[in-house]
């Protein structure tokens, strides 16, 4: 039906980076060593070329919700995805750039983020306006007021 998508890594051969974002909670070296191990098993270049998102058509894919901070290490990546969906014709995908976030801000506690609370909004706006038909529901917002 729809997919959301918060802070992806859709370009695998973008690593390090801990100095263009130095204030994102997700560490290069943790992020390195999980893409290591993901891709362990694709020993070809072109092969491991192709399990990167970004290397593929964006064309005919359901729905895309996709979430970054433009604090964060894979913020660069959406800024490319977005153009590259653009350039396609994409027209089924939305993006979501937070300012002054950092990676996953739907993680975060609203209490400590209020930033967090209007981020899961938005990705609840997204996923009840696709929901909603496929659940034959009469309204696409998230919180309908209470029937008396």
């Amino acid at each position: 039906v729809a997919a959301l998508c918060y802070s992806p890594l859709v370009d695998f051969s973008d690593t390090g980076n801990d100095e263009k974002t130095p204030y994102c909670i997700l560490a290069a070296n943790f992020a390195d060593s999980c893409l290591a191990t993901y891709t362990r098993n694709v020993t070809d270049p072109e092969e491991r070329r192709l399990v990167s998102p970004i290397n593929h058509s964006l064309r005919d894919l359901p729905p895309l919700f996709l979430q970054w901070g433009d604090l964060e290490r894979f913020y660069e990546q959406g800024l490319r995805f977005k153009a590259k969906a653009d350039a396609e014709g994409v027209t089924n995908m939305e993006f979501d750039i937070l300012k002054n976030i950092v990676h996953d801000p739907v993680m975060f506690p609203t209490v400590v983020s209020p930033a967090a609370e209007k981020a899961i909004q938005n990705g609840c706006a997204f996923a009840a306006k696709h929901l909603a038909p496929v659940l034959r529901c009469d309204s696409a917002d998230p919180e309908p007021e209470p029937q008396s």
